[in-house]
């Protein structure tokens, strides 16, 4: 089976999976007079089913990532990705502003990296979180498990 295949089939597994946690914990218990809606103990065995699939298939997927050296790129790819909302998230305030407090005073900001700087940069690793997707793509598209 293709990565890239087996990618597809993770992401099914951790939907049915959610599915069946919310019936399980939806469906234990009812009013005595009721007869329960689904067999709790039976959708416990199909959750752990699939989740040794589930960890089959990560499991697979991981050992040929990291047998075909591409396992770097991964964990470079989840640091771009931080990179940029921690830029994002950056305070690039400048200038004066009015508070609206007790005493509404100006205050006079300053930064060391501003809001064309920032943008540029995140420009740049949004271009390298791009392009290393692309090979994740290609690579998920030609490899095995």
């Amino acid at each position: 089976m293709k990565i890239s295949k087996a990618l597809k089939r993770i992401s099914k597994l951790k939907g049915e999976i959610a599915d069946l946690s919310s019936r399980i914990t939806a469906s234990n218990s009812c009013m005595a007079e009721n007869d329960f809606r689904e067999d709790v103990k039976k959708l416990i065995s199909e959750y752990r089913n699939k989740v040794t699939e589930l960890l089959g298939l990560k499991e697979a997927v991981m050992k040929a990532n990291v047998s075909n050296g591409i396992y770097h790129n991964i964990l470079l790819l989840s640091e771009k990705k931080s990179e940029i909302q921690m830029l994002k998230d950056m305070d690039i305030k400048s200038g004066k502003e009015l508070s609206h407090g007790y005493n509404d005073a100006v205050y006079d900001y300053k930064c060391q990296i501003g809001l064309e700087e920032r943008n540029e940069i995140v420009d740049i690793l949004e271009k390298e979180v791009e392009d290393i997707i692309d090979s994740l793509d290609e690579f998920n598209a030609t490899h095995e498990v």
